[in-house]
């Protein structure tokens, strides 16, 4: 008798067939198995939409509140002189004492008002900005309302030709710190936690004119008021700056917080250039 031998054909069919019978702890073996991976980006900025609604709705009710009183009149016309002067410049000794007599002003205002009113003026201000840098008003207004505000926005990558890039609340929260400045405040006084994140996490995140110091520093802040993936960030930071053993310090730090395999590859990534010569 001639044996009869069937050959068996491979067809979608039976490849689907063949993928349900390999045990699924294999596919997660293969999965799960450690493999180097380059660190490319450092993570956007992520902030929660919810809080950020609720921290700018704060915003416009306590600006609604603010004083009109001859130290208050004052005031705002120091504070926008002092912006035009940003823009066109002037000895060094006129803007000194613009600005001592900006803060006597405000001072006098907290005695008149209490702590909270330096609060609501900031808040008043941010208001007014925001029209401003959407282009209302003419020449003269928006560049007393905004002084040198948006060249800094460009140079930090908040905005990028003539769009806005970064979200309402990190623009709002970079004025609040320049206000700050020019007032004589703490820079980051009366930022509540999210905008503390906005404000630190786009330094550090999206800074990439900022020097490493300066971004790590911000990195740091931005971790302190809850910012997500610092480990990340911080790794991708090193590695750029070709500290390969302090990335993989990070991500190391960041797989073990989170569980991400991600991290866990760009660690192995680091620990190998680390190493030697050869490497990634």
């Amino acid at each position: 008798m001639s044996e009869v031998k069937h050959r068996l054909r491979v067809g979608p069919d039976l490849l689907a067939a063949m993928l349900v019978v390999v045990p699924s702890s294999l596919l997660v073996a293969i999965w799960l198995a450690p493999r180097a991976a380059i660190p490319a980006e450092i993570p956007p900025l992520s902030l929660d939409a919810a809080e950020a609604r609720a921290s700018i709705a704060q915003e416009h009710r306590v600006a609604a509140h603010a004083p009109t009183d001859d130290d208050a009149r004052r005031r705002r016309e120091l504070y926008e002189a002092q912006n035009l002067a940003s823009i066109h410049g002037e000895p060094a000794e006129r803007g000194e004492a613009r600005r001592a007599e900006l803060r006597e002003v405000l001072d006098r205002m907290i005695d008149a008002h209490g702590e909270a009113v330096v609060e609501v003026v900031r808040a008043e201000d941010v208001e007014r900005m925001i029209p401003a840098l959407a282009g209302e008003g003419d020449d003269t207004s928006r560049a007393a309302l905004l002084g040198d505000f948006r060249e800094a926005l460009e140079r930090w990558g908040a905005i990028a030709g003539e769009r806005r890039v970064a979200p309402d609340l990190v623009v709002r929260a970079l004025y609040a710190a320049r206000w700050n400045a020019v007032h004589g405040r703490p820079l980051t006084e009366g930022l509540d936690e999210v905008r503390l994140r906005a404000y630190h996490g786009w330094l550090a995140l999206h800074g990439d004119a900022a020097d490493e110091n300066l971004r790590l520093a911000a990195l740091d802040a931005y971790e302190r008021a809850g910012g997500a993936n610092a480990d990340e960030a911080r790794g991708v930071l090193a590695w750029r700056a070709g500290d390969a053993e302090a990335a993989a310090l990070a991500f190391t730090r960041g797989h073990e917080r989170t569980g991400d395999l991600r991290l866990r590859n760009h660690a192995l990534a680091a620990a190998m250039r680390a190493a030697g010569p050869g490497d990634p």
